[in-house]
């Protein structure tokens, strides 16, 4: 079994994975990144949370101000943990998934730290 499927048998299967598609970018999105980011929920969380400063800029927070645009705000200024967040993400590629987001490296990455952002605002924050 070569490295990509076994990197695609260990993913978790969603069903909403190809419904809707309109674009290259959301098809990528749906099949590949969702399935990524359920299976490395843990990890990324764990990574956040280990964040020196991550925890003090949430109590710090004023109560007026949107939690998940704190942690999408933090999660985009702190290049280390966005870097890290990434990286749990991308090196779970196949071969064709790191060619497809070579096309286009600057939304995938918005779209990863977004819904990165959002699951840990869903899951640890409400």
């Amino acid at each position: 079994m070569t490295r990509d499927e076994q990197l695609i048998t260990i993913r978790p299967i969603l069903d909403h994975a190809t419904e809707n598609d309109f674009s290259e970018i959301e098809t990528f999105q749906n099949k590949t990144l969702r399935p990524l980011l359920k299976m490395q929920n843990d990890i990324l969380f764990t990574i956040i949370e280990h964040d020196v400063f991550f925890k003090q800029t949430l109590a710090k927070a004023n109560q007026s101000i949107d939690k998940l645009t704190i942690v999408k705000d933090y999660l985009n200024k702190r290049k280390e943990l966005k870097t890290l967040i990434l990286g749990a993400i991308i090196g779970q590629f196949t071969i064709t998934e790191i060619n497809t987001y070579h096309n286009n490296t600057k939304e995938y990455n918005k779209r990863i730290i977004t819904m990165t952002a959002q699951r840990y605002y869903d899951q640890k924050l409400i």
